[in-house]
């Protein structure tokens, strides 16, 4: 799955009077990493963020101000709703990924019994909670617990690798990735997936007529999408 998630670096800038200063390089919010570009990841201080670890809890609404505020460069773009995610763990880069063959562990009602017949206890689990200050503050402190971990599933969410260079980080995606899908490939062997269909389908004239004589019964109380997907069904 391309585009989706986030990523992050941690770097020393200079400010405008001329200091280093500690950022985190993140991707801006509604940026898409197949076309993402040095712009697209604005600085926030990275003082700023870890910061806010010591709080309980704080509203999306409430992170975005702070942030506005944090950035090296007043005019950058818009940090991602999960700077938090980022900024909390100590590794340099951070990757944060929907990969469709991983979601397809986590994704289900034992998410964590399919995660650890995958991964073992290379990968920590972490339950679902939905994005924001307490999710960063659980992959946090589920990290500080684990250090020997390689690598997080978020539960009905995506994954998260991390490591000292981009490259690092990245070779973990993909290991990650190709473990999911060579399980899912292993577990396929042998099996008929889909069988064929139950149902023959009308010639085209048949299902024009269908349409035809459903439509003005149904027209008003649906759109005309609706209308063309309860007459093919």
């Amino acid at each position: 799955m391309w585009g989706g998630g986030n990523t992050s670096i941690k770097l020393t800038e200079t400010d405008y009077r001329g200091r280093s200063v500690p950022v985190l390089c993140v991707k801006g919010s509604g940026s898409d990493l197949k076309l993402v570009e040095r712009r697209d990841f604005p600085a926030v201080r990275l003082d700023d963020i870890q910061k806010l670890f010591e709080r309980e809890d704080m509203t999306d609404d409430e992170i975005v101000s702070y942030l506005d505020h944090a950035l090296l460069d007043p005019g950058a773009g818009r940090p991602s709703i999960e700077t938090l995610l980022h900024g909390f763990l100590s590794p340099v880069v951070v990757i944060h990924t929907h990969a469709d063959a991983v979601l397809s562990l986590s994704n289900n009602d034992r998410p964590r019994d399919s995660i650890a017949a995958v991964y073992g206890r290379d990968v920590v689990s972490i339950p679902y909670r939905r994005p924001g200050f307490r999710l960063a503050k659980d992959v946090a402190q589920a990290l500080a617990a684990t250090p020997d971990a390689n690598a997080m599933i978020l539960e009905r969410h995506g994954t998260i690798t991390w490591g000292a260079t981009a490259r690092e980080a990245y070779e973990s995606v993909i290991r990650m990735i190709t473990r999911a899908e060579d399980a899912i490939a292993g577990r396929r062997r042998g099996r008929k997936v889909f069988g064929a269909s139950r149902v023959p389908a009308l010639e085209p004239a048949a299902r024009h007529a269908l349409a035809s004589a459903i439509a003005p019964r149904l027209r008003g109380r649906f759109s005309s999408h609706e209308l063309w997907a309860s007459a093919v069904a």
